[in-house]
């Protein structure tokens, strides 16, 4: 799987964060819908995802991570798969967020709404795809 977030390289730093003014017009741009309030928890490499009062959970082995200079999106290469689901109390990261999502030709659009900026993200199992479209 690949997921691609959009940003900058600021020196060693990669900003991925957009200002929340540009929310409608990436909505409108890639025609996303609003899934809901998520929660998202990692523990070690376990990511847990609450939506809708349902509770996902699923394994994640990073593969790489590298930067693209003309597409200016960080290229992140992982396996998935799912997790037992068990009880957790302390984690290493708990995040909220409002999801937007569509699905054009194989490549999940996600918007990731934060109380102060944006987030986008190309999901794939096809690099070149999401490499071909138009980011």
């Amino acid at each position: 799987m690949f997921a691609f977030y959009k940003c900058i390289q600021e020196g060693l730093i990669y900003n991925c964060k957009i200002p929340l003014k540009k929310s409608e017009e990436l909505i409108q741009k890639y025609n996303l819908e609003f899934i809901g309030m998520v929660k998202e928890y990692w523990e070690n490499n376990v990511k847990v995802i609450l939506i809708n009062n349902k509770l996902n959970f699923n394994f994640i082995q990073d593969i790489s991570i590298n930067y693209n200079k003309s597409k200016k999106v960080l290229i992140h290469e992982f396996n998935s798969r799912p997790c037992q689901p068990y009880n957790f109390y302390q984690v290493d990261q708990e995040e909220e967020y409002k999801l937007y999502e569509t699905i054009n030709d194989d490549i999940t659009i996600q918007l990731k709404e934060y109380t102060e900026y944006l987030t986008l993200t190309y999901l794939s199992n096809h690099k070149s795809k999401i490499l071909k479209f138009n980011i």
